[in-house]
């Protein structure tokens, strides 16, 4: 075994000696032991660990976990008022403090009622100290695991300049999308990863960014439209059950038996087996057949039924 596959399964347990490490589960590793050349290459090796472990959205405790306070399961508290300070939590205040009773505030304020609970906004995310010319972030509004990251920014030409879109998601890609909404509230728009690169199409050939944004809109319904496209429509799964069990399937299901059984029976087959197939088919009785399909669509029938059904159908036709 060479020295450089030697070296790479001793770098592959020293980095998960780091990860552990890093985790508070273990030591640091000692680097001690290498040369020169291979102690910078595992110290290149920690910072790529360092950036990238453990990038997942921490998971809230129960107390403060929407979905079990939407559930009941834990009860809702006030906000704490001595939070810590931070870039993220400076912002918030900022926010609350500067917009309080402006027509963005009041969009978002309404914007978790108007949909029953199922969208959170957030004043505070995470990525509240990221700073770009024209860009000012105001809020991240999630709705089950659809992220959108707000920000007051010139609407006007804004795919001139289409940079600044591009970065954000590329350095935060848990975000879905980036919202732009002018100071007023009255121009807002919705740009995703797509929209902020160029893009190919197979007849007209590179596309520049902005092709498939829609026109600037007011932010409440441009918020609205974009929610109400992923958020799930449980009042159409109440009602299945009802659906399922409206009419009388039997009648439709035996006049689509007969007419797709007279359109088989209407082919001149030449190959012998085809003819005896089309002899036995002639000779099934299109109500017993459809007696077995209603029994599927209605889950009259199980899997085990169904099956024993259709092979006493095909041992009469059998000649």
């Amino acid at each position: 075994m060479s020295e450089s596959f030697e070296f790479d399964d001793l770098a592959s347990a020293i980095i998960e000696q780091y990860l552990l490490f890093l985790r508070g589960c273990g030591p640091k590793p000692d680097l001690s032991g290498l040369t020169g050349d291979q102690q910078a290459a595992m110290r290149d090796q920690f910072d790529i660990v360092e950036a990238l472990a453990d990038r997942e959205p921490k998971v809230p405790p129960l107390e403060q976990d929407p979905v079990a306070i939407r559930l009941g399961i834990a009860a809702s508290s006030p906000p704490h008022t001595d939070e810590p300070t931070s870039p993220a939590n400076d912002r918030a205040r900022e926010f609350s403090a500067g917009h309080r009773d402006t027509s963005i505030r009041r969009v978002l304020d309404g914007l978790t009622s108007r949909f029953d609970g199922q969208v959170m906004v957030d004043y505070a995310p995470e990525w509240a100290s990221w700073a770009r010319a024209g860009m000012a972030p105001l809020a991240q509004c999630c709705a089950l695991g659809d992220c959108l990251a707000l920000f007051e920014s010139s609407i006007d030409g804004w795919a001139d300049e289409p940079d600044g879109v591009a970065v954000f998601l590329r350095q935060y890609p848990d975000i879905s999308a980036v919202g732009l909404v002018s100071a007023d509230a009255e121009k807002a728009l919705i740009v995703t990863a797509a929209d902020s690169n160029k893009c190919i199409d197979p007849v007209r050939g590179w596309l520049e960014p902005g092709r498939g944004v829609a026109m600037p809109d007011v932010l409440e319904r441009v918020l609205d439209r974009y929610f109400e496209q992923r958020l799930p429509r449980w009042e159409r799964v109440s009602g299945l059950d009802e659906l399922l069990n409206f009419g009388d399937f039997t009648s439709d299901t035996v006049a689509i038996t007969k007419a797709v059984i007279a359109q088989a029976l209407r082919a001149r087959p030449r190959l012998p087996y085809k003819k005896q197939a089309l002899q036995a088919l002639a000779g099934l009785d299109p109500m017993l057949l459809s007696a077995v399909i209603v029994g599927a669509q209605t889950s009259q029938l199980d899997e085990q039924q169904l099956i024993e059904q259709l092979a006493r159908i095909a041992e009469a036709m059998a000649p």
